[in-house]
C-alpha cells in the first residue's frame, strides 16, 4: 500500500482483515515510527487500531517489492506520477496496480489509471478501486461497497475476490473510465451541494443538484468512452 493518509490506511486494514499480509508505506519516517509505536494511524484515523498483518515502513522499494499480486496506490492524486515513477523499477511484472487515488492530474486533465498506466508502463494491468465511502466507516469494518474497475476484466475480478469481505462489498467492471470519472466529479457536485445548503436553499434544490449532477456525470463519462 503506496500511500499512509486515512484512505491508504483504511484499505490497508480492509486487506489485512481479508487475510492478506500489507505493507503500508509513507515517505514520512516520523510517522511511520508513530505507526509503528502505537499501532495505528493517529495523524489520520486516531482510534482506530491496526488488526493483525499490517506492517508500516518508510522504505518504498521494500514495500513495491513485496507487492507481487497486488500493489495498492492512495497518495493524493497530485503525486501519483512521481510516485510511481520512483517505484517503478522495483513494481513486479506480476503486480496488478490499484489506483486508490480520485481526481484528474492537473497539468495533463489525465485520469489517474492514465497517469500509472504511463508512470509505471503497466499497460492493462492497471485497476481502479472508487465508490461512496468513508475511510473511518472502512477502518472501523462498517458495511462498504465499492467497484474494482479494469480494462481486463479478470483484473477487475481478482481484484474484487482480493479486497472481499462479509462487510466489504466489491463489484468488478470494466468500465474504468466511468468509474474514475463518477468519483471524480462527484466532488464538485458534493461542493456544489452544500453551498446550497450553507445558503439554505432546502432539500429541493439539493435534490435537483444531486440528480442533475448524476446525469451531469453519466453524460460526460459516455462522451469521454465510458
Amino acid at each position: 500500500m503506496i500511500g499512509a493518509g486515512s484512505w491508504g490506511t483504511a484499505l490497508a486494514m480492509q486487506l489485512a482483515r481479508a487475510g492478506h499480509p500489507v505493507s503500508l508505506w509513507a515517505r514520512d519516517a516520523a510517522h511511520i515510527e508513530e505507526i509503528q509505536r502505537t499501532g495505528e494511524n493517529k495523524r489520520y484515523l486516531n482510534g482506530c487500531p491496526f488488526p493483525e498483518g499490517v506492517h508500516a515502513s518508510a522504505d518504498l522499494e521494500a514495500v513495491v517489492r513485496a507487492a507481487d499480486e497486488l500493489l495498492v496506490c492512495a497518495v493524493p492524486s497530485h503525486a501519483v506520477r512521481e510516485t510511481l515513477e520512483r517505484a517503478r523499477p522495483w513494481i513486479a511484472d506480476t503486480a496488478i496496480i490499484v489506483s486508490a487515488s480520485k481526481g484528474i492530474e492537473e497539468e495533463t486533465a489525465q485520469r489517474m489509471s492514465e497517469v500509472i498506466s504511463q508512470a509505471t508502463g503497466a499497460g492493462e494491468r492497471v485497476a481502479v478501486l472508487s465508490g461512496p465511502s468513508f475511510a473511518r466507516e472502512v477502518a472501523e469494518a462498517m458495511p462498504t461497497a465499492l467497484t474494482a474497475a479494469a480494462s481486463n476484466m479478470a483484473h477487475a475480478e481478482f481484484v474484487q475476490h482480493y479486497f472481499a469481505s462479509a462487510m466489504f462489498r466489491v463489484y468488478a467492471l470494466d468500465d474504468v473510465i466511468g468509474v474514475e470519472v463518477g468519483g471524480a466529479v462527484k466532488n464538485v457536485i458534493a461542493i456544489a451541494t452544500g453551498v446550497s445548503d450553507g445558503l439554505g436553499l432546502g432539500h429541493n434544490a439539493r435534490a435537483a443538484l444531486i440528480t442533475r449532477g448524476l446525469t451531469e456525470i453519466s453524460r460526460l463519462a459516455a462522451r469521454l468512452g465510458g
